[in-house]
């Protein structure tokens, strides 16, 4: 066997007659057409549609991919802070308010970020929250979705509070107002 594949190396090998014939390029047959069946309609359509797949697929990476590390990255908050989420607030109010308190730097990943988490089944809680210095933004909306909001503590002494329920329990006293015991 060896042999055989031998001289048919020898066949197929070109001597050259001058060192000039060796440095000119073999002539090679014309290539067949295509097929009509690749050039057919539904195929270019197809190839169309998937490329254009393939690139919203690697574009759609990308930009999960800069999201992602934009979500964790430290936040620009410089020292701890303590906003008010007002009650009927929407996304984009929330994510505007913490732009301007200097909470978040990038509203888009902060709004995408909460879509998120919407789909988990997490929503955002009104009210007042302290955010540390540098929060990320996964930090950012964990604090708004855990609902731990600050406490504040009143003391009202047992003498006033009567005073108070009987101001409002009288006959005359406007409805739907409460009537508040200044001290002193």
């Amino acid at each position: 066997m060896a042999g055989a594949t031998a001289e048919l190396m020898e066949q197929n090998r070109i001597s050259p007659r001058s060192p000039r014939a060796a440095l000119e390029p073999e002539r090679v047959p014309m290539p067949t057409r295509r097929s009509s069946g690749a050039r057919h309609p539904l195929v270019v359509a197809g190839n169309a549609v998937f490329t254009i797949l393939i690139l919203i697929a690697i574009v759609g990476g990308g930009i999960l991919l800069v999201g992602k590390q934009s979500f964790d990255a430290r936040g620009p908050l410089a020292e701890d802070k303590v906003i008010l989420i007002p009650r009927g607030y929407g996304v984009r109010d929330i994510s505007d308010l913490l732009v301007r308190e200097g909470v978040v730097d990038q509203p888009l990943v902060f709004i995408g970020g909460v879509y998120a988490v919407k789909l988990r089944g997490r929503e955002i809680k009104s009210g007042e929250y302290q955010f540390p210095k540098l929060a990320s933004l996964d930090d950012t909306i964990s604090i708004l979705t855990e609902g731990k909001v600050i406490q504040h503590q009143i003391a009202i002494p047992v003498r006033e509070a009567h005073l108070e329920r009987g101001l409002n329990e009288q006959p005359g006293a406007p409805a739907g107002v409460l009537l508040r015991c200044r001290r002193g």
